[in-house]
């Protein structure tokens, strides 16, 4: 019988969709209760060092061409592809309103500031093109920025 060997095993974590080293610990103890010892020994002779190795570079394995892909695409066109999806669970569109009140009520002109979210995120750092958001605690600031994928439609 061969013995598994650390890729062996992330395949089998892959194929399994386990994330923790107790749903591989339980794995192990399911197949020894059908005769299979294969992994129950890795697990107990590799020692924890690999054991747990394995585990995150079976989920590198599984999000590697989706991580190479994206990173081959620009800021803009993430943007872009996010605007046609829905907004997230509960929100309704609420953001965009609401993000617009406060902008407003903070005397910013909203075409100005799409505008130079756009230019940052398209052009890069660089001078003249950085966006610079201060103010007191408590007053909207993260509003843009952590919705920024859902803030598209205003963006573009």
């Amino acid at each position: 019988m061969k013995r598994l060997s650390v890729y062996d095993v992330t395949k089998l974590i892959k194929a399994k969709q386990i994330t923790t080293r107790l749903q591989l610990v339980c794995l192990a103890v399911e197949q020894e209760r059908e005769g299979k010892t294969s992994l129950a020994e890795f697990i107990a002779n590799r020692g924890n060092r690999v054991v747990d190795k394995a585990l995150p570079l079976a989920k590198e394995f599984s999000v590697a061409e989706a991580k190479q892909e994206h990173s081959k695409k620009s800021r803009v066109q993430l943007l872009e592809e996010q605007r046609n999806t829905e907004c997230r669970e509960g929100c309704h569109g609420d953001w965009l309103s609401a993000a617009i009140k406060l902008l407003e009520r903070h005397g910013i002109v909203v075409s100005a500031f799409c505008e130079a979210i756009y230019s940052a995120l398209a052009q890069g750092r660089g001078k003249y093109r950085n966006v610079y958001i201060h103010g007191p605690c408590n007053t909207g600031k993260n509003l843009y920025l952590v919705t920024s994928e859902e803030s598209v439609q205003c963006f573009l």
